[in-house]
């Protein structure tokens, strides 16, 4: 609406949201198809808001309104906001970092408890072997919230591997080695749920 109390045209609306899209989507450092990604629909739907040949419903506006943290009201302004938001770049990094390097603090804490408390137990050390695929699962987590699909996968297998071997050296079982059979398994349905999560399905 402007500020004389006339409305804006489908052409002009459709332009204004197409501008303010792709405005958000560069300053979230995303590609139309990480955003695609994130809202299941295809890049190529993206591709036709963003050149203005068509309209998200109102539903997938506010799914890309809470996306890059920011209201409805702000992706449909036809001015700007004045100062763009934060570039997330660095966060995506630092906090992923920062969780994993807390579950080896607390794998060391754990360490220095059992030597201090029973220096004969000599497995101690297993504690770290556990701190591998904690660390893929926080590794998992930020992947799905903030990263693309190929480190989601690479994710998920290191969890899938590591917890494999995890197991085989816990369990003391001489029959337990078809784990990584098991593993392999997953491995393989895993990727290819990814190989179907790649191809979104299309939006009308």
């Amino acid at each position: 609406m402007y500020g004389n109390g006339t409305y804006m045209d489908e052409n002009t609306f459709r332009g204004v949201v197409a501008r303010n899209l792709t405005y958000f989507r560069k300053q979230n450092n995303m590609t139309q198809a990480e955003l695609a990604e994130k809202i299941h629909y295809s890049d190529k739907s993206v591709s036709k808001w963003e050149r203005g040949d068509g309209l998200p419903d109102a539903y997938v506006l506010m799914l890309i309104a809470e996306l890059f943290n920011i209201d409805i009201d702000t992706l449909l302004r036809e001015d700007l906001p004045e100062a763009p938001p934060i570039k997330p770049g660095k966060k995506r990094v630092i906090i992923p970092t920062m969780a994993v390097a807390l579950v080896w603090l607390a794998a060391s804490v754990v360490f220095l408890a059992l030597r201090i408390i029973t220096p004969s137990f000599d497995k101690a050390w297993m504690v770290f072997l556990l701190a591998i695929p904690a660390s893929c699962i926080v590794t998992v987590v930020f992947s799905k919230l903030w990263w693309n699909l190929l480190v989601l996968c690479i994710s998920v297998s290191a969890l899938i591997w590591s917890a494999a071997v995890s197991i085989y050296i816990f369990v003391p079982f001489e029959r337990i080695s078809p784990i990584f059979v098991i593993a392999g398994i997953v491995q393989l349905l895993t990727i290819l749920w990814f190989l179907l999560k790649h191809n979104p399905p299309r939006g009308k």
